[in-house]
């Protein structure tokens, strides 16, 4: 059914450039991609939104580090809860999800 079109297929990421490398790989498969995780996709709403790409906002925030954190994880935490305003003022479909049971 994916490879149809009558099913999108799910593609985990979370970067920018994973985000962006996932709408690429879709369109050379010709599939219809829905992204699930998306920490970073306020930073790649325009690809999405050209893509016409959803995405599946995980609402499960990256734990605090107890130790000195890197300059990546305080971003991600940081940007996380912007995303969903990000895709949104883009017009890209989104919805939140979690991992958690």
């Amino acid at each position: 059914d994916v490879v149809e079109g009558r099913q999108p297929l799910a593609i985990r990421a979370s970067g920018r450039r994973e985000i962006e490398r996932a709408l690429v790989l879709a369109k050379e498969w010709g599939v219809r991609p829905v992204i699930v995780g998306g920490d970073a996709a306020g930073s790649a709403a325009q690809a999405l939104r050209r893509a016409d790409a959803p995405v599946l906002l995980s609402v499960d925030l990256p734990p605090v580090p107890a130790t000195r954190p890197e300059l990546g994880t305080l971003r991600a935490l940081a940007d996380a809860p912007r995303a969903a305003a990000a895709l949104h003022a883009a017009g890209v479909p989104f919805a939140f999800a979690t991992a958690q049971p």
